[in-house]
Parts: structure tokens; C-alpha cells; sequence
């Protein structure tokens, strides 16, 4: 995944693999020509500093995604995964 910022560091959204092949082949372009903006994902679940990790693992799962933006007072502080929640547990 890519988080993808405006000039003012502001939150636009996440581009994920999956998001370039599907709307690429989508679109029938080649991958050179799409703008991010074109193939990001800009609806997507979040968590802020005090969601847990259990609510964080449910949001995942409900919305059918492996990460999610964690947010402090809309400033995005990082992503968190499952591969992180995962490493973490053993």
C-alpha cells in the first residue's frame, strides 16, 4: 500500500496493489498512463491512537482489507496490518 498525502500532508487515501491491477485492467490502460488519483482508494475503514487491536482486527474483517490508516486527530500517524497485529501476537 501507498498512502497518498496532498501538498498540505493531508489524508487523500491508500493505494494498494489490487486497487492498480483491478482498475487498470478495468479501465483497459496501460500502467504507465493512470494518475494515482485515478486508481486510489479514498473510502476507506480507519482506526484512531485509542482503537484497540481487537476492534482494529474486527474493522479489517468486516470491510474485507488487511490494513487500515490509524489517525491522531486527523493527522495520520501510520497504517496499521494484520501482518502487524499477527507479529505482535507470537
Amino acid at each position: 500500500y501507498l498512502t497518498v498525502m496532498d501538498g498540505k500532508n493531508n489524508f487523500l487515501g491508500l493505494l494498494t496493489e489490487k486497487d492498480i491491477a483491478r482498475k487498470a485492467l478495468f479501465l483497459h490502460r496501460s500502467l504507465n498512463d493512470p494518475k494515482v488519483y485515478e486508481l486510489m482508494s479514498t473510502k476507506w475503514p480507519f482506526a484512531d491512537i485509542n482503537t484497540t487491536v481487537d476492534e482494529c482486527l474486527k474493522t479489517m474483517k468486516s470491510h474485507h482489507v488487511n490494513y487500515i490508516p490509524v489517525f491522531d486527530n486527523l493527522e495520520l500517524v501510520g497504517v496499521i496490518t494484520g501482518e502487524d497485529i499477527l507479529r505482535e501476537a507470537v
